[in-house]
């Protein structure tokens, strides 16, 4: 058992049975993907302006920085507290999902070939709302370069490519920067560009671990390592594999790695996993690195495992837990009861991370 399990065994004990998400809404009618810091939109029935919006779960209340303005749910800006379901409601319900990414650029919404002319940003200055400055477009969440003479933003926003090259592939993002009151925002929508009916190979780009990552293990214990990367739009000529302190190693039941492909919103992931069945001293606060490799480029993640002090997390939960039974079942005032509540969460949390 890991400390991340332990803590959620410890939420669900003060926590108890939930209620549904969505006030017995299972499935969202649509799933945006948005980014944190950015201005987003959520439009209900076209047309109708007699609308009620709520969240779903146990508070319907709104949160903080999201707006209802002429019938539509206003994000100003996104936040990661604003991941969740939504429920708008005229003549029935409908549901819909909003997951708040870190990522500066959203996951994309549509794929689109290169022989079916520019790239549309598809993004509406709202109503009321000032525009700041030109569309942007970014490549691989990075700013065109539009002084290379194969790209050029049209004065609708759109990007215009002058010539074909296998080099257009990519995820691009359109930027609208505006302004609203005193305040300024801007939007983001993103694409996967494909070349007609060819494929195009990225160089791996690490999804997970981008940096050196440290794993709390207990000796003797099993862990998995696991590694994502964005390939671009086809899942053959990447090969991936793992080190040990630099150095290959034969797979056996003690150390086995597998990998496979996934497709997600049109562009394709490699995801890699070692399984260690028994973790032995001899592996801690040395480098475990897996790697990808293909014929555009090549990627590495590190991890790092480090022994934990599970002994004494087991101990002081079996303690405190027993404290947390006595207490829930004893009359206290509200505020006691969650100052408990707490300082027990923060003390086991302070445990797992040592």
């Amino acid at each position: 058992m890991t400390c991340g399990r332990l803590l959620v065994l410890y939420l669900a004990a003060v926590l108890g049975p939930q209620p549904p998400l969505v006030d017995g809404h299972q499935k969202a009618l649509e799933t945006h993907k948005v980014s944190v810091g950015r201005f987003f939109i959520l439009k209900c029935s076209p047309g109708h302006t007699n609308v009620t919006w709520k969240r779903g779960g146990g508070n319907s209340s709104l949160p903080a920085g999201v707006e209802v303005k002429d019938a539509e749910l206003w994000f100003l800006p996104v936040v990661q507290a604003h991941d969740g379901k939504y429920i708008c409601h005229n003549r029935k319900e409908r549901v819909y999902e909003v997951r708040v990414s870190n990522e500066l650029c959203p996951a994309a919404v549509e794929s689109k070939r290169m022989k079916q002319g520019p790239l549309h940003c598809k993004l509406d200055l709202p109503r009321g709302t000032t525009r700041t400055a030109p569309v942007e477009w970014l490549k691989e969440c990075v700013p065109v370069n539009l002084a290379g003479g194969n790209l050029e933003v049209t004065q609708k926003g759109d990007l215009r490519f002058l010539r074909d090259s296998e080099t257009n592939a990519g995820l691009y993002t359109c930027l609208l920067h505006m302004s609203l009151g005193d305040n300024n925002y801007t939007a983001a929508r993103s694409l996967n560009l494909t070349l007609g009916n060819t494929t195009f190979l990225y160089k791996p780009m690490l999804v997970y671990p981008k940096v050196e990552t440290k794993e709390i293990v207990e000796i003797g214990s099993r862990k998995e390592l696991r590694c994502k990367a964005y390939l671009g739009n086809r899942d053959d000529g990447t090969n991936m594999y793992w080190t040990i302190n630099g150095h290959h190693f034969n797979t056996s039941p003690h150390l086995h790695y597998s990998q496979k492909y996934a497709e997600e919103d049109g562009a394709v992931y490699g995801m890699s996993s070692l399984v260690i069945s028994s973790v032995v001293p001899e592996l801690l606060d040395i480098p475990i690195s897996c790697h990808l490799l293909n014929p555009a480029g090549q990627g590495q993640g590190t991890f790092r495992l480090h022994k934990g002090h599970y002994s004494t997390v087991f101990t002081l939960y079996a303690l405190l837990y027993s404290l947390y039974s006595t207490v829930s079942t004893t009359a206290l005032p509200s505020l006691l009861y969650s100052s408990l509540c707490s300082t027990i969460f923060f003390l086991l949390s302070a445990l797992c991370s040592l």
